[in-house]
């Protein structure tokens, strides 16, 4: 075996290509791979001055995988983004992107819609309480710690999606004065 860098070029080209080919966990249910293969067909055809014969297998894997992680419908709308910006065929690794960056604003655009407000009570989201977790109400506040105020948890769950809103921040006002003065 020759050593330098052609020997090198051919180990790494056959690795590339051994992974490509290899079957994976991750893939569509057959459905949405056949829809993700109609949307790379189509895709394809916006690019005709582009030969992707070669790598168009390559390009749907790719884009399998990421379908796999982010969702079909979101796949979707981030090629037909880059489709209006950008004048070569999209790789896997630019969708990638693309869907991070919606992702991003998605969370901006709920963070916005959501502001926390605290209920009153804390300080910023955070109460101050005794090393058993019953409600500090003064003095030394050497064995204190802080903890969150369920206004806080209640209003990062609901920013995550996990939960509607359970309790206002009224409710959550009540309960905690309820703890300090009980």
């Amino acid at each position: 075996m020759t050593e330098g860098p052609e020997s090198l070029a051919q180990l790494a080209r056959r690795s590339v290509g051994a992974a490509l080919t290899q079957p994976s966990t991750q893939s569509l249910p057959d459905a949405e791979y056949a829809a993700l293969v109609t949307m790379v067909d189509q895709l394809r055809r916006g690019y005709p001055h582009q030969d992707l014969a070669d790598s168009l297998e390559t390009l749907t894997r790719g884009y399998e995988l990421v379908a796999t992680e982010y969702g079909l419908a979101a796949v979707e709308e981030a090629l037909l983004i880059r489709y209006t910006r950008q004048k070569f065929f999209p790789h896997p690794s630019e969708l990638r992107e693309e869907l991070e960056s919606m992702k991003a604003s998605e969370r901006k655009a709920i963070l916005a819609a959501n502001p926390f407000r605290p209920c009153g009570l804390c300080e910023g989201g955070f109460v101050r309480v005794n090393a058993d977790g019953t409600p500090f109400r003064g003095g030394s506040p050497a064995k204190t710690r802080l903890e969150e105020c369920t206004c806080r948890v209640e209003w990062r769950r609901r920013v995550r999606g996990e939960v509607q809103p359970t309790i206002t921040a009224a409710e959550a006002y009540r309960r905690r004065r309820r703890d300090l003065f009980a």
